[in-house]
């Protein structure tokens, strides 16, 4: 690819040229204009780009695109008809497995930077990916004024009707064309709709969500997974192959990964504040096997760490927290369990970076790392990694 030099002058609304470095964990991408930082969305390392200068601050800029002046071969014609409105699915213009290297490379970026951890501490990085279309088993729209579904537009509070949505489970993509809102629904507000090959919920009824052999029950407006079948991909790096002992569930929600702990027969205390009321496991094939017990702990992660419980011996622990990944407090208290392996999913590449340069400082080793593309065609990332 011809070289571009970066070209134009500095300022709101003037136009710039610049070469695109790399894509960040959130999906912009940054290159250099005369020694600054500039963030831009919507394209590809290598890619040399026109944009229109947007914020200027004292470390660096932003922009908006105008032309690819010179193409990466990865770029290719967005699927869907709403991409240039809509707020979601902000890769389309990448081919997949395009997408999936440099969303492991922002990993990789991630964790040296934010977490200061060396190439030589980072285990072979395993790539977990699924269907590209088809797969959001659960997504919240909104009403739209003039009837349908829609979902809010890029930056914007605006919201855009919708004709189809191709990354939807195919029951939610009918129901989506039929523009079927729920009862007592008014334009302008939100519901959620929760799919599976056994049923269609809307909220605020509860949905049954069929999982490894076990049924879940849950409100469809709380948290369940939204990607089925990865995250059924993702359950047994996080459940199986266990080492002897207890385990601790840490924001074990309604229990998903605390059931598959117990089907293979180890005991498990899982705790969440927010944890459903109604929701969990109410059926199983295999019922009649050797299970270990669940014991729920309805409270804070950092209260729990605080009790005489957290301080006994644990085979392991389980980390499954928010975005904004580990506090301080529960960081230091997972740092001083005693345990033989942490085994931490985040929803957040940069949190978890940060969070696992902590746990390798406390004198333990990264020795599995997992991206799991949860949501393809856009910046979301899920990661996996076991700690011992």
């Amino acid at each position: 690819m011809e070289v571009v030099i970066a070209i134009g002058t500095l300022n709101i609304d003037s136009e710039i040229e610049i070469v695109i470095d790399k894509l960040l964990s959130d999906g912009r991408g940054m290159g250099r204009f005369q020694g600054r930082v500039v963030f831009v969305d919507g394209v590809i390392p290598g890619e040399a780009v026109r944009l229109r200068v947007t914020r200027i601050k004292s470390g660096f800029a932003e922009g908006q695109l105008l032309q690819v002046v010179s193409a990466s071969p990865h770029r290719i014609a967005p699927f869907c008809q709403h991409f240039s409105d809509c707020g979601g699915c902000s890769l389309q213009y990448l081919e997949a497995g395009a997408q999936l290297r440099h969303k492991a490379e922002a990993l990789r970026d991630s964790l040296r930077r934010l977490g200061k951890l060396a190439d030589n501490e980072l285990p072979a990085l395993q790539l977990l990916h699924g269907p590209e279309h088809g797969y959001r088993n659960r997504m919240r729209f909104i009403a739209h004024r003039d009837g349908g579904w829609g979902l809010r537009g890029k930056s914007s509070r605006r919201v855009v009707l919708l004709q189809e949505c191709r990354i939807a489970h195919p029951r939610i993509q009918t129901d989506l064309l039929h523009g079927r809102i729920p009862d007592g629904v008014q334009p302008g507000e939100e519901f959620t709709v929760y799919a599976d090959d056994h049923g269609l919920y809307k909220s605020p009824h509860q949905a049954e969500a069929h999982l490894s052999g076990l049924v879940f029950r849950f409100p469809v407006d709380s948290f369940f997974q939204s990607n089925r079948v990865m995250l059924e991909a993702v359950l047994p790096a996080v459940t199986e192959d266990l080492p002897d002992g207890i385990v601790a569930d840490l924001y074990g929600g309604m229990g998903v990964f605390a059931a598959g702990v117990a089907r293979h027969g180890h005991d498990c205390i899982s705790v969440d504040s927010h944890i459903p009321t109604g929701a969990g496991v109410v059926a199983s094939p295999d019922s009649d096997r050797q299970r270990g017990s669940v014991v729920f702990r309805r409270m804070k992660v950092e209260q729990w760490l605080q009790t005489p419980e957290a301080a006994q011996t644990y085979g392991a622990v389980l980390l499954d927290p928010p975005r904004a990944g580990l506090s301080p407090a529960v960081c230091r208290g997972v740092c001083r369990m005693d345990t033989r392996v942490i085994r931490y999913l985040s929803c957040n590449p940069d949190t978890f970076a940060r969070d696992a340069g902590h746990l390798v400082r406390s004198g333990r080793r990264l020795t599995r790392l997992l991206t799991v593309d949860f949501y393809p065609h856009s910046s979301h990332l899920e990661v996996f990694g076991e700690f011992r």
